[in-house]
């Protein structure tokens, strides 16, 4: 990631660039606009690899191109970099574009394209078995822009393709401006909330209430099943697993996301435990047993802070953390989890952590994730400290050691909460709707989602149909499913038509997940926020774990 071009600095005033920098003149919309004429530019190598002489003092790699409109193209374009370009639309009408694309590699490429910074469209395709092969690719759904001068951005998610042109082209049909409710930042959540789900579908609702590992479920995947959420579990990332190709990979699935009808953008969730571990470079930290010990909840924020970052530059928005066990029993073997085996510690602890992952105004947070309570309760104090068993224990007593120090953390602004696989007094918590829905969600008043373990619902009962529906109707929102979530999400469509399952119950759990997404930002800044890549394993950073190191006691 080398060069950002400084004409770009130009763009904010609209100005007609000079016809070094490729615009004379402003181009009209509707029309066709030559990919080698940007007024601003990303490119992650030095120098023009291409052999035209055309700009050749830029960085972005232009070629004489056999079949170019113009003669030039631009290639060997890199997942991460963009062109931009301005433009006057001279009628407010729906448009399509269409891109003139080839490339000799088989695919799939994908280029999304913004305006005024809004994420407009989004196209996907196969190689073209040649460099100069050209085919055009249509925008899958139309959209509308206004008249006047804006900004577009071609993003470019995928590696080694060529673009020649794109040009934007009337739809007939009526032309519709207006942005609707929930997709307008200035609405409140609610409003945003109630006009998305007026429009929702039960194929959709439930696709929210999905998560699927991201090996069992390809981008395409995400958009056929209006998926909700996708996680990497066990560190599952890209081969390189270096933080740009993390970024590239889960952008890949934000976009597919980003072209169903409803344009509602996937939560991805990523087990940042100890810092982003499962990244190459990333920094370090203790695991919670180790933060523990310092007894500093100052130290504890900041390093949440340094995760929140090094997450958001890789795509990720969410992250499964903090545990705030309390582990009772050092045979328990995931004691290393917890901050404490004190409550009131760990509760400390953990809403410090909690508040640096999420910050105190996550909407508007260029550098905050989500952050999950974890795990709803009891999983410290399990008889004899197996893992997953039963906390066996009177209610006054339970709610003392393992379910006040989620007081804190709701009062801390958790937006998760992460249900054990712990039972309490034989009792699956996956399915305790009392603790789930009448203590935590009710008396307590938790206003987020809860989100299950890995296959914890599976637990409930031998009956996968039965372990759905006692789970749902306990008060679980998002369920980890993690591999088969098409047999999921047929399960829990058979409960919802038998009547097993309420849609009130449905309505509720989709409310809350859409509620933390608009809360988050999420509908505004979905992709990576790759300013942040330069900071991740960066000194500032490491600094901070420096300091947690010479803070144990």
């Amino acid at each position: 990631m080398k060069k950002i071009c400084t004409v770009a600095l130009a763009l904010a005033a609209y100005t007609v660039l000079p016809a070094a920098y490729g615009q004379s003149t402003i181009p009209d919309i509707p029309g066709a606009i030559q990919a080698e004429d940007y007024v601003a530019y990303y490119d992650s190598d030095p120098g023009n690899n291409g052999p035209s002489t055309y700009r050749a003092g830029d960085d972005v790699d232009i070629e004489y191109g056999a079949g170019a409109v113009n003669g030039n193209n631009v290639g060997w374009i890199a997942a991460g970099e963009w062109l931009e370009f301005t433009v006057n639309v001279t009628t407010s009408a729906n448009y399509e574009v269409r891109y003139r694309v080839a490339s000799l590699n088989g695919g799939p490429f994908t280029i999304q394209m913004k305006v005024d910074g809004l994420l407009t469209d989004t196209v996907s395709f196969n190689g073209t078995a040649g460099w100069h092969n050209w085919i055009n690719v249509v925008s899958p759904t139309p959209f509308a822009l206004d008249s006047g001068t804006h900004t577009v951005r071609l993003d470019f998610l995928s590696t080694e393709f060529n673009i020649d042109e794109f040009e934007f082209t009337l739809v007939g049909g009526p032309v519709d401006t207006n942005v609707p409710p929930y997709l307008d930042p200035t609405n409140s959540v609610t409003v945003r909330v109630d006009d998305l789900m007026s429009r929702m579908s039960l194929d959709e609702k439930i696709g929210q209430m999905t998560q699927a590992e991201k090996g069992s479920v390809t981008p395409a995947g995400v958009a056929a099943s209006y998926m909700g959420s996708v996680l990497s579990g066990g560190g599952g990332g890209p081969s390189s697993n270096v933080p740009v190709e993390w970024a590239n990979m889960i952008d890949a699935y934000q976009a597919q996301a980003l072209t169903t009808p409803l344009k509602i953008p996937i939560l991805y969730g990523i087990d940042a435990v100890h810092g982003h571990n499962n990244v190459y470079g990333a920094v370090m930290f203790p695991h919670n047993i180790g933060l523990g010990a310092t007894r500093n909840p100052e130290l504890i924020r900041r390093a949440a802070e340094v995760t929140a970052a090094e997450v958001l530059a890789t795509g990720a928005h969410w992250t499964f953390a903090p545990c705030i066990a309390v582990a009772r029993n050092e045979a328990w073997g995931r004691t290393y989890e917890g901050f404490a085996e004190i409550p009131d510690l760990a509760a400390e602890l953990g809403a410090a952590a909690i508040i640096g992952y999420q910050g105190t105004d996550l909407l508007n947070s260029s550098s905050n994730i989500i952050a999950t309570a974890k795990h709803f309760a009891g999983d410290g104090g399990t008889e004899d400290g197996i893992d997953q068993g039963n906390t066996i224990l009177d209610e006054a007593t339970f709610r003392e050691l393992h379910v006040d120090p989620y007081i804190d953390a709701i009062e801390a602004g958790a937006k998760t909460i992460m249900v054990s696989y712990s039972s309490w007094n034989g009792v699956k918590m996956h399915g305790h709707q009392y603790m789930l829905t009448d203590v935590l969600k009710e008396e307590m008043g938790f206003e987020g989602f809860l989100i299950s373990d890995w296959a914890g619902v599976d637990q409930v009962s031998g009956n996968y149909y039965d372990a759905v529906v006692q789970s749902i109707n306990a008060g679980m929102d998002m369920v980890m499913v993690p591999y088969d979530y098409a047999n999921f999400i047929n399960t829990l469509k058979s409960a919802v038509a038998a009547n097993d399952v309420s849609m009130d119950r449905i309505d509720d759990a989709v409310r809350r997940i859409l509620t933390v997404k608009f809360e988050s930002g999420l509908f505004e800044n979905p992709y990576a926020q790759r300013d942040l890549l330069s900071e991740v394993g960066s000194t500032a950073h490491r600094e901070v774990a420096r300091q947690i190191g010479r803070a144990h006691v």
